[in-house]
């Protein structure tokens, strides 16, 4: 009967242990899935930003090329009354061919940040009209 209560208290000590072990790995895989959930939900929140910032950039290289364009005939119209110079016109032209390079970055970024968006947020496929059919 002594025998039987040593065996019962060893496997229970044991058994214990186990159960504490795996409560530990439990609360850090619990804790790991929080932290992944929460970096996931901060890289949402910046690229979310990156991706207004990216359409205010467009926005601002349209109006960039518009002054561009502006400024280039002025100085085209002063060119043809003798008051500039065929530098200062080239001049004005690479301000539009920068501006137009400028925009087409902007773009660019832009829809790079929106997959980057639609990839954190699983909504990649769908937005490409991509349908995944279980099996």
């Amino acid at each position: 009967d002594v025998y039987k209560r040593q065996l019962q208290y060893e496997l229970g000590g044991a058994r214990s242990a186990a159960v504490r072990g795996a409560e530990k790995r439990r609360s850090a895989v619990v804790v790991s899935a929080a932290e992944r959930a929460h970096r996931i939900r901060t890289e949402v929140m910046v690229v979310h930003d990156a991706v207004v910032a990216a359409r205010q950039r467009v926005g601002l290289a349209q109006k960039a090329i518009a002054l561009a364009n502006e400024t280039l005939d002025a100085e085209q119209a002063n060119f043809l009354a003798g008051r500039s110079t065929t530098y200062s016109v080239l001049d004005r032209q690479a301000e539009v061919v920068d501006s137009e390079r400028a925009l087409a970055r902007a773009v660019a970024d832009y829809h790079q940040t929106v997959a980057r968006l639609d990839t954190l947020t699983g909504d990649l496929l769908e937005h490409h009209g991509v349908e995944l059919i279980a099996q």
